[in-house]
């Protein structure tokens, strides 16, 4: 009985140290994985001035990228430690796991290597005394089921006696500068009660925070927010294409209902891409689909998209006036959302594929993504002149970078031969409707 006395006075002392150093801003931080949101959070932490924010990164390219970024006179406040040397782990009080969650090549189920290679890599240095906190997208019970057990089979530790174990998923939207991570809620839990204290005042030293009941309730929002986006974009490309079919212009129809004052969100029609929005609805359904569920308007949701590519190439054969044998296209905007230069899970590589496949000659413009690795061959932005306009069959605006201006979209009008407007960038006025050159989703 003395023992256990002991024991519990000692854990009840280590989370009070980790409380304190919270509270100072002492406390060591690793973050592990370094990409858009492994980066903000640390820049976060840094500005928000915690003493000792590290991230490990096993690429090399991203490390020097970053640190070339850091180096500019405009990020030293938000500087922060990045390395390839995992023993930073060792010495961190707190460490973030911010890794990507795929989904498998065949894209029917989550690629979770990436979560259970940083949880293995966390084991090597031990986890006494730590809090750890997953911010990667994933299943509901991920981290109770799925990393919990791990870390303390490998340790041989209790959670919330000997270490801490939270989850609180990322909301950062690359090239939003309105909502950023230090004015968007985030959500924030815990395995036990102790566990959910501590991620709660960690993150409340950079923005708001709601606390979720537990991890797995934690994890549903975050998949509930994106599968809500999903689905509500599906409905409308649906709706696009049906209005295609009747010779209705969808983007009227968008901006009729959106003068609703409530009852009403505005989505538009297009192609999804990113890290976020097509993969996280995989999660929830393959979840589901474990247990015996079938969520059937999600899944309609992924096949709606699955045919929007099919929808637009349809739409470019009937801007050349049929057959795409030998037809040269210009791509304009490959990155996955305007004015990022991430072309992961771009729905603009989906329409190259479809295009390749009725031997097209496709070509591309993107300021933000100078070069693109596609089918083994090396491609690069061209400049978006009148001499590469001019001498294509059509142009396919596939994103609308803000650099894309109403002069430069009137350039284009006046060079292309045919245009195929996937994002509305032109306004819907008569000058631009008689040619009859511009055709829509």
């Amino acid at each position: 009985m003395k023992w256990e006395i002991k024991t519990l006075t000692i854990s009840h002392s280590k989370y009070e140290d980790l409380k304190n150093k919270i509270s100072n801003k002492s406390c060591k931080i690793v973050v592990i994985g370094c990409g858009y949101v492994g980066a903000e959070l640390c820049s976060a932490l840094a500005l928000n001035n915690f003493h000792y924010v590290s991230a490990y990164e096993i690429s090399s390219d991203r490390i020097k990228q970053l640190k070339e970024k850091l180096s500019l006179k405009e990020y030293k406040i938000a500087h922060f430690h990045i390395s390839n040397d995992p023993t930073l782990i060792k010495f961190a009080d707190i460490i973030c796991i911010c890794v990507p969650s795929p989904l498998s090549k065949s894209r029917l189920k989550p690629d979770m290597s990436y979560i259970d290679n940083a949880v293995k890599e966390i084991n090597k240095f031990g986890i006494k005394n730590k809090l750890i906190i997953l911010e990667s997208t994933t299943s509901p019970f991920t981290t109770l089921d799925r990393i919990l057990p791990k870390l303390e089979k490998a340790n041989k530790l209790k959670v919330g006696d000997n270490f801490w174990l939270g989850f609180s998923p990322e909301r950062i939207d690359p090239g939003n500068s309105v909502y950023t991570i230090q004015n968007t809620v985030k959500i924030v839990s815990g395995v036990t009660e102790q566990c959910k204290i501590l991620v709660d005042q960690f993150y409340s030293k950079i923005t708001k925070t709601h606390v979720a009941e537990n991890t797995q309730t934690a994890e549903m929002i975050k998949l509930y927010e994106n599968t809500f986006r999903n689905v509500n974009i599906a409905l409308v490309c649906e709706l696009a294409q049906y209005c295609k079919s009747h010779g209705i212009n969808v983007w009227d129809v968008i901006d009729g209902a959106s003068t609703k004052e409530f009852g009403f969100m505005k989505f538009n029609p297009g192609l999804i891409g990113g890290h976020c929005i097509p993969l996280d609805i995989h999660y929830l359904t393959h979840h589901a689909s474990q247990n015996g569920q079938k969520l059937h308007l999600s899944e309609t949701a992924i096949a709606i998209h699955d045919s929007m590519p099919k929808h637009i190439t349809s739409i470019i054969e009937t801007a050349v006036g049929g057959k795409l044998v030998g037809k040269k296209i210009l791509l304009v905007g490959v990155s996955y959302k305007p004015n990022v230069s991430d072309s992961r899970e771009s729905g603009a590589i989906d329409i190259y594929k479809l295009l390749k496949k009725k031997k097209a000659i496709i070509r591309y413009h993107d300021k933000y993504i100078d070069s693109l690795f596609l089918d083994n061959k090396l491609l690069h932005s061209l400049p978006l002149n009148t001499d590469n306009v001019g001498s294509v069959d059509c142009v396919v605006i596939l994103q609308k970078h803000n650099y894309i201006i109403e002069e430069m979209l009137a350039e284009i009008y006046l060079d292309a031969n045919s245009i195929v407007d996937c994002v509305n960038a032109y306004p819907q006025t008569s000058y631009y409707k008689t040619e009859g050159k511009i055709f829509t989703l």
